[in-house]
């Protein structure tokens, strides 16, 4: 989600501390894409075709999480933020309530897993393997 001083490239992954960086990268020199969380597909297109950096050149990394911690940091985050972010959630109360049963409906067959979420696929990286938001165009890590 951030690109420092178009030398060190930080992927956000949603709920995994990397709120810290992206404030400390704004404190200590020029940040550009910024705003959301974004995949390295995305950031590297950004990077390599808008601002015309190349990626041999840029020093890459993230933070990952506890895939447990992190859910529960999600649920808990935006439930405690009145759903601010609605399409997290199933709609109803009973189920949106309560973790163990919003987990087993953002995992069933009952959940749209074409939503977007912060301009990526809530299912594919939101709520999957926190790989995909390191894979290139070539599905390479």
């Amino acid at each position: 989600m951030s690109l420092l001083n178009k030398k060190i490239l930080f992927v956000h992954i949603n709920k995994s501390c990397g709120g810290i960086i992206t404030y400390n990268f704004s404190k200590n020199g020029l940040t550009e894409i910024k705003g959301k969380h974004r995949s390295l597909k995305d950031m590297l297109y950004i990077a390599e075709e808008k601002l015309n950096l190349s990626r041999e050149k840029l020093f890459m990394f993230t933070i990952v999480r506890n895939p447990w911690e992190r859910m529960l940091s999600m649920f808990l985050f935006y439930h405690k933020n009145n759903f601010n972010s609605p399409e997290l959630f199933s709609g109803n109360k009973i189920m949106d309530n309560d973790f163990n049963k919003w987990i087993k409906f953002i995992y069933s067959d009952k959940f749209n897993r074409r939503r977007i979420h912060s301009s990526v696929n809530i299912f594919d990286y939101c709520f999957s393997n926190q790989l995909n938001w390191v894979k290139d165009s070539n599905n390479n890590i």
